[in-house]
């Protein structure tokens, strides 16, 4: 009789947790998001006074009185004290506070460093303060539940599958280090919506890491799982399916460490199954993948957009949703209702935009840009970073009011250039899509390298086709067309013979897979990674050669 009672109780008691939480959501994320629209009907005042708070507050750093911060008094001041640049600019005041343990770059508290390597170039330290937990990734978060809610309220009536980074959290003179999704997922007030125990990305790198994954959504039936990588989700389903009979026997039996992992590790992954153990459904009836999610929250713009594409063609009647433009270096986005809308963080963050078009290199303020222009980035934020140069592109899409709306487009740095065509990556996605089209078959990862000798790019591919028809030289010709229809640089280049027809290098299956944990194993970080898939030089090269499928 206990043991009913208790199986009764635990399902209600977690039920009217869910229910209470959801009603925050629905309070505190609807509060907020009135608050955003009553910003984005007047953003360029807006923005004003966010340049003056950040510079008033910081006047009295070592950054600020070295660039005369109280003498600023306009945005025209601003711009002729402090210079923009990149995160090499920043890197000496980084060091520097961290060696004397003190901001000198803001007035703020040094609260945790967090490690970014970033899609380009050296890890990068960025300095986070305790407010910015507090409160920019506090509404950032309450946005993006808001938008669940909205998209699918019954989705957060079962537990969310939240998969953030690992931790690789070591202290850099006397701060906590690691990654910020990971402490933001720990220490979140909406921490009891997630299915998933923190201890699950403790567990090492690779196959056992996505096995557990999808273990522990199987078993908590998740509606909607949340990952900034679609990657990520994508090989979830292939570790699940790889390994169906091992899923089967963890769901009705006994956890088994069939990893070997370490001791230590799974201790806290069989506390949390057990922890678990009241709130798991029955999967004796059947095992299918992912069956009970219906919403999946990722990236789906700039390189992640082609494999977000592929997970809605991997999980039938499964929703993608955008996630939001969010980077370790400052909040930037705000997302904004049920759809893909996301507005500027324009009370929290600064920004100026660089056309990307055109001959007039004049840096736009927020209100001022145009519908259907690209621009790239640069912020300037409370916590230290100043006209800071992010290598982003966004595009607008539209308005919220008087706010622009974008979507990110591409890294600055993700565009080639050989002899004058600026072959970038959005324009490789979009002809890659036109060419699975055509030949009937996914293309399941791509990554294309200049050769300088022979003035062609080289396109490395997975590519799942079994006509005969369909050889390498087959894929490049159709390729070159669409590069041709889409760029008219390329094509003039192609035309007038400067640049030589492409060619298709076909990968091994899996290859995808191997080539993002040799890049894991340089430095990388995993929930992080993103593929580049217009390199502009040939350092991956060799790695990308021996994944080469040898054509008959």
């Amino acid at each position: 009789m206990l043991d009913l009672l208790r199986n009764i109780r635990y399902p209600l008691v977690h039920t009217a947790i869910r229910g209470g939480t959801v009603l925050v959501v629905l309070v505190v994320g609807g509060a907020l998001a009135l608050r955003r629209l009553a910003i984005c009907a007047v953003p360029g005042w807006v923005q004003r006074r966010t340049l003056r708070r950040i510079v008033t507050s910081n006047a009295n750093s070592e950054f600020g009185r070295t660039h005369g911060f109280e003498y600023i008094d306009d945005y025209e001041a601003y711009t002729r004290l402090v210079p923009a640049g990149d995160y090499e600019c920043f890197r000496p005041w980084i060091n520097r506070s961290l060696a004397e343990q003190c901001n000198l770059l803001a007035c703020v508290d040094i609260y945790r460093v967090s490690a970014t390597s970033g899609t380009t170039g050296r890890p990068k330290q960025i300095l986070q303060s305790k407010k910015l937990f507090r409160t920019e990734y506090l509404e950032y978060t309450a946005a993006i539940l808001l938008r669940i809610l909205l998209s699918n309220p019954l989705v957060l009536m079962r537990p969310l599958g939240i998969v953030a980074s690992a931790s690789e959290a070591r202290r850099l003179n006397g701060f906590e280090g690691g990654n910020a999704a990971n402490t933001l997922y720990r220490t979140s007030p909406f921490r009891r919506l997630a299915a998933l125990s923190p201890a699950l990305f403790d567990v090492p790198r690779g196959r056992a890491r996505y096995y557990y994954f999808a273990l522990f959504i199987m078993a908590a039936r998740c509606r909607c799982i949340i990952t900034p990588n679609p990657t990520t989700v994508l090989e979830i389903i292939d570790v699940g399916r790889e390994h169906e009979q091992r899923v089967r026997a963890d769901l009705d039996g006994e956890l088994t460490n069939w990893f070997d992992l370490p001791e230590e590790v799974w201790t806290s992954l069989v506390e949390a199954w057990e922890d678990m153990s009241h709130d798991r459904a029955d999967q004796s009836s059947g095992y299918i993948l992912f069956a009970d999610v219906r919403l999946v929250v990722t990236w789906t713009s700039g390189s992640c957009g082609y494999f977000a594409r592929h997970l809605r063609e991997q999980l039938d009647n499964v929703r993608v949703a955008e996630l939001g433009y969010l980077a370790t270096d400052s909040p930037i986005c705000v997302p904004i209702g049920a759809g893909t809308n996301q507005v500027l963080a324009a009370d929290s963050v600064f920004a100026e935009f660089l056309p990307v078009a055109g001959d007039d290199q004049q840096p736009r303020l927020y209100h001022e840009l145009e519908e259907g222009q690209a621009y790239e980035i640069q912020l300037t934020n409370r916590y230290g970073l100043y006209r800071y140069a992010i290598r982003d592109i966004v595009q607008v899409t539209g308005r919220v009011l008087a706010s622009p709306v974008f979507h990110f487009l591409r890294k600055s740095d993700g565009f080639s250039n050989i002899t004058g065509e600026k072959l970038s990556e959005d324009q490789l996605c979009a002809a890659m899509e036109r060419v699975e089209s055509r030949i009937g078959s996914p293309i399941n990862f791509f990554v294309s390298v200049p050769d300088l000798v022979s003035r062609r790019y080289e396109i490395f591919c997975d590519v799942e086709c079994l006509e005969e028809r369909l050889t390498s030289q087959a894929i490049s010709e159709l390729l070159d067309h669409e590069l041709c229809e889409l760029n008219v640089e390329y094509h003039s280049k192609r035309r007038d013979g400067r640049l030589n027809m492409l060619r298709v290098v076909r990968l091994e299956p899996g290859a995808a897979t191997r080539y993002k944990h040799a890049l894991l194993n340089r430095g990388a970080r995993d929930i992080q990674f993103k593929v580049v898939h217009v390199q502009n030089n040939a350092s991956n090269r060799s790695l990308l050669q021996s994944l080469a499928l040898l054509e008959r």
